[in-house]
């Protein structure tokens, strides 16, 4: 059994009977990502089963799942008819979850859902998940979009029409795959599937993730209806929209810049550049007032350091160390001719780092975080990252440097999943992006305020910073994760509230201190986490920063005249291509082939 919370309101009860299924241990695990306590409760040894789902159900408090697999072997039909009378009356939620095409689970289905549900069928091999706009106060901002699914074998919920049955997701038009029905005060969820995700599963791919969304979705969506804020959740999603490459120019490539921060300024978004540090001296002076005058709506990050192909993707800490620092430095050096400031974000070259990139760049102690499209190391020995680690706003599970996922634009559909996952809403495309005028950038900042119209959007530091998740643990206590080493929140509440914050950082590496709004506090290590609380006043905001032990530059190192030479004509060739070949689709394809056979091409 598994403990759970000292109150039974705060606790999910699973009923089985005998050894519980895969799919019912992996609802525990998901729950657990939320911050739900589960208690495995085994029916096959109490004499009178059908007493204690009722008196469940009469108590009202919580949160239930029945598996009805197991249970058609104990409960008979005539029993289930007895619950299905007591639901009426309660105010439970239940998630029934059929894994079998069967007729005795089917026979459950019907008796519990008055006969909506009126079997189990198999649906095929689908290859893509939906989730029906009619349901968007349950499956919110996934409302009205599809997702790819890997196909393998589907169960599907026939439904008999009428009932007050909703769809929350589905198969294809109308074949059902979690439903939601409500009968009096009680609100039941039906969910038909093979396999639950298991989100401790060491992954290889981010896709297999990506396309498991049919086997974790609804679990998120059931414990968020039935445990509310006492879940996890991200009560602050970020925005921006981060181009590579550019200049400092008012015009690059495709991009008219004035034209771009003056529609940024009229819709409300936020345009960040992921400047190449090695560009340092460059930015003239005459061009930089465009992007001055508007750090609201404007912003620059590092790119790399020289942005040359597999840059940070190398397995050399020392070489990348001393690149951590040099691409700060650059940044600073221009910071100072211009005086604009940066975020201390890094974006590398053609979206590749290795492991020991990203312990370069934490124990550089100049960068914040990285955004990336990949949320995976590229040059891992074992699958080291898991579902669990990409349920998270941010994927922080090495060295307590956090990677910030960005999509490239083919449509809505991935930043609602982000969205509705508590992730920050980042686009990232190049110049070329902007030769319609624009219209496809209005387009996306139009959708994904409809699809979340409360998205802050913001320079890539403050949305890093503000990037957290937030549970009610007590009436008047938060708990609250963050994933940065500078972090800021608001308490949410008008009275004081006592905060416990907590933040993934490994054994290894040393915390010199932690304050909270300037004064020391003292924190445990615990589990993997660094741990300490603090007193807030009502709406009052916390200022966070932990101090970590940064490791400097043993000794400067020298690349050469050959190589600086290659980062200079690369540099060169890539702004004629920009600026110039790219105005032809067949003179630009040309110019890529020819820069990759002179090994000039260094990627996005």
């Amino acid at each position: 059994m598994i403990k759970g919370e000292e109150h039974q309101e705060e606790l999910l009860r699973i009923y089985h009977a005998s050894a519980p299924s895969e799919p019912v241990l992996n609802i525990v695990k998901i729950a657990r990502c939320l911050g739900i306590s589960a208690e495995l409760i085994d029916l096959g040894y109490s004499g009178f089963p059908t007493e204690v789902l009722r008196a469940q159900v009469s108590s009202g408090k919580g949160a239930a799942v029945w598996d009805a697999g197991s249970l058609s072997e104990l409960i008979g039909l005539e029993d289930w008819r007895l619950i299905a009378s007591d639901l009426v009356a309660s105010d439970l939620d239940v998630l029934i979850l059929a894994t079998g095409k069967d007729d005795s689970q089917s026979g459950i289905l019907r008796v519990l859902s008055q006969g909506g549900v009126t079997r189990v069928c198999p649906a095929g091999h689908p290859d893509s998940v939906s989730f029906p706009a009619t349901s968007r106060s349950l499956n919110a901002e996934l409302s009205g979009h599809h997702y790819a699914r890997s196909r393998c074998d589907a169960l599907a919920l026939e439904l008999s029409g009428g009932h007050g049955i909703e769809i929350v997701m589905e198969f294809g038009h109308g074949v059902a795959s979690f439903v939601s029905l409500r009968s009096g005060g009680s609100h039941a969820f039906v969910w038909s599937t093979f396999s639950v995700f298991d989100v401790d599963r060491p992954l290889k791919f981010e896709s297999e993730f990506e396309e498991a969304v049919a086997e974790y979705i609804p679990a998120i969506i059931f414990l968020r209806s039935g445990f509310g804020d006492r879940c996890w959740h991200s009560p602050r999603i970020g925005a921006d929209i981060v181009i590579d490459d550019p200049l400092l120019e008012k015009r690059y490539g495709f991009i008219d810049f004035p034209a771009l921060i003056g529609m940024a300024r009229e819709l409300g978004f936020h345009v960040t550049v992921a400047f190449i540090p090695w560009n340092h001296w460059r930015t003239r002076k005459g061009s930089i007032r465009v992007f001055l005058d508007h750090p609201e709506s404007f912003g620059i990050c590092a790119h790399g350091c020289d942005h040359i192909a597999n840059e940070f993707k190398v397995d050399d800490y020392a070489d990348l160390l001393s690149r951590s620092h040099l691409a700060a430095e650059r940044m600073d050096r221009h910071c100072e001719r211009t005086e604009m400031e940066w975020e201390r974000i890094m974006v590398c070259p053609r979206e590749d780092y290795s492991i020991e990139a990203l312990q370069a760049l934490a124990d550089s102690g100049r960068f914040i975080g990285l955004v990336n499209t990949g949320c995976i190391p590229r040059n891992l020995d074992s699958n080291r990252v898991r579902g669990s680690d990409l349920l998270l706003p941010v994927q922080d599970a090495f060295f307590g440097f956090p990677i910030f996922k960005r999509h490239y634009w083919s449509d809505i559909s991935k930043f609602a999943m982000a969205v509705f996952l508590g992730k920050p809403a980042i686009l990232v495309e190049h110049h070329a992006f902007f030769k319609d005028q624009h219209r496809v950038l209005k387009n996306f900042v139009m959708q994904l305020k409809a699809t979340c119209p409360t998205v802050r959007w913001s320079g890539l530091t403050e949305l890093a910073c503000r990037t957290f998740q937030r549970r009610r643990v007590a009436p008047e206590t938060l708990e609250v994760r963050f994933f940065t080493d500078q972090f800021l929140m608001d308490n949410p509440d008008p009275e004081p509230r006592m905060v416990k914050f907590q933040r993934r950082f490994p054994a290894s590496a040393a915390i010199e201190s932690v304050s909270v709004n300037g004064a020391k506090v003292p924190f445990t290590k615990e589990g993997g986490f660094i741990c300490f609380e603090a007193r807030l006043d009502g709406n009052a905001v916390a200022s966070v920063h932990l101090h970590r032990r940064t490791v400097p530059v043993r000794s400067a190192r020298s690349w050469g005249w050959t190589y600086r030479m290659g980062v200079a004509v690369r540099r060169v060739f890539s702004e004629i291509r920009d600026n110039w070949l790219s105005r032809s689709p067949t003179v630009h394809r040309l110019a890529n082939l020819v820069m990759k056979a002179f090994g000039l091409r260094s990627g996005k």
